[in-house]
């Protein structure tokens, strides 16, 4: 990793009775180097506001003591040739950066963030930027971000932007209504959670998918997360669960009306494309990334410091989820990470710009564009050789083989020589 250890200064007004607190937004500044500039963060944490490539921010988070905030080397970002120039900006209390593609902020005071456009154009603001959950630490809680507290109020109306083709992934329904309901339209099932003191969430089922005893309307205390499901509809607010131990969040502001896509697909998902999470993995037909485009007009991708799950080297740690149409928490391993922004004007330019900072996908050998022979679980060799000679004595085209055996398997079934 391209990290450094934490910068002199920045600890000792850490020591002076938060010294740095009570400066100017310049006395937060750690460093300034050829790709950003480092901030020391309510005296908790570094962050790292950069350039990467030509159309890339990277912001680096540390709250390791002893490691300052920078890149981590990691092969999901190809290295770049070129890098963007940039210019340090500071707006009140907030210190930034500006390219030729956009500004990032960061408040050191408070963690607030924000990112704008080339134009000007605000594309994502928060209160609370990170956060860290350490070992030994069950339960944290999101400062600043009242939107997504558990409240009640007349002010809230939960029929806002509600989740098309979307159902809940679990929940406590209230207690008036703990068996659900059948009402006459979506808006009556909103307007009765909206009445009801312990509803913040409310699903509903389009006509002709009620339930098998006829019910169409649920209403719930509490939810942490959705999955796509067809002819359901999901309303309300949205609560991000306690993130794990040893975890680092990371939080960006959303518009109600955004959809995001590009983070993979699975099975059971793989007819819808906009997604509301994604928790990467790669098996047996599904594959999942670290990635989003939202229509807010940027792209992001996560990088942990931890190079696969320990429970699980098939998962990578740096997962998100999108909550109340107004939240989109990144949630990764470890005390340090990095998450790359892309101002994109839209999916095509975003896609394109994506491809720029991960490198993009190689030419295939001309064979791949050919018609390639596969099947699962061949019986043995000899089948194997017999197929390929009847592809020949056929006359079929046939331009590859792929051998898909058995993989869990004790021992070695036969080798195969192939040739021409």
């Amino acid at each position: 990793m391209k990290l450094k250890n934490m910068f002199v200064p920045a600890l000792v007004c850490s020591l002076m009775l938060g010294c740095c607190m009570a400066g100017s937004a310049e006395n937060f500044v750690v460093e300034e180097n050829s790709d950003g500039v480092v901030l020391n963060v309510q005296n908790t944490h570094t962050v790292e506001l950069a350039v990467d490539g030509t159309s890339a921010f990277r912001v680096s988070v540390s709250y390791d003591g002893s490691i300052q905030a920078g890149k981590i080397d990691t092969i999901m970002v190809a290295e770049q040739k070129e890098t963007a120039s940039y210019q340090k900006v500071t707006d009140g209390d907030f210190v930034g950066i500006k390219t030729s593609f956009g500004t990032i902020q960061l408040n050191p005071k408070t963690n607030a963030f924000q990112m704008l456009d080339s134009t000007g154009k605000t594309i994502s603001t928060v209160d609370n930027f990170s956060m860290y959950t350490p070992n030994g630490k069950t339960q944290r809680t999101l400062r600043g971000i009242a939107s997504i507290e558990k409240m009640h109020t007349d002010s809230i109306d939960l029929c806002n932007s509600p989740l098309q083709n979307q159902d809940v992934s679990s929940g406590d329904r209230v207690p008036d209504f703990p068996n659900g309901l059948n009402v006459d339209s979506q808006r009556v099932c909103c307007e009765t959670c909206n009445n009801n003191t312990n509803c913040n969430t409310w699903v509903y089922a389009s006509k002709g998918h009620e339930s098998p005893d006829g019910k169409n309307c649920w209403l719930l205390e509490n939810v942490h997360s959705t999955h796509n499901a067809q002819y359901r509809t999901v309303g309300g607010k949205i609560t991000p669960p306690p993130p794990p131990q040893n975890t680092l969040s990371i939080n960006l502001g959303s518009s109600g009306s955004a959809r995001l896509y590009g983070s993979g697909s699975g099975g059971g998902d793989a007819t819808t494309l906009s997604r509301t999470n994604s928790n990467p993995s790669v098996s047996n037909t599904q594959f999942y990334v670290p990635h989003y485009y939202t229509t807010d007009g940027y792209s992001a991708l996560g990088v942990s410091v931890e190079n696969f799950d320990q429970n699980d080297y098939s998962q990578y740690p740096a997962s998100w989820d999108y909550y109340n149409n107004n939240l989109v928490q990144w949630n990764m391993a470890g005390n340090m990470a990095n998450i790359y922004l892309i101002p994109a004007k839209n999916m095509g330019d975003g896609i394109s710009k994506y491809w720029d900072l991960i490198g993009r996908p190689a030419v295939p050998p001309r064979y791949a564009f050919g018609f390639l022979a596969c099947r699962w679980g061949w019986k043995d060799s000899t089948t194997v050789y017999n197929t390929l000679k009847e592809f020949r004595s056929g006359n079929y085209p046939i331009d590859a083989w792929i051998s898909d055996f058995v993989s869990r398997t004790c021992c070695i079934l036969y080798f195969l020589v192939i040739s021409s």
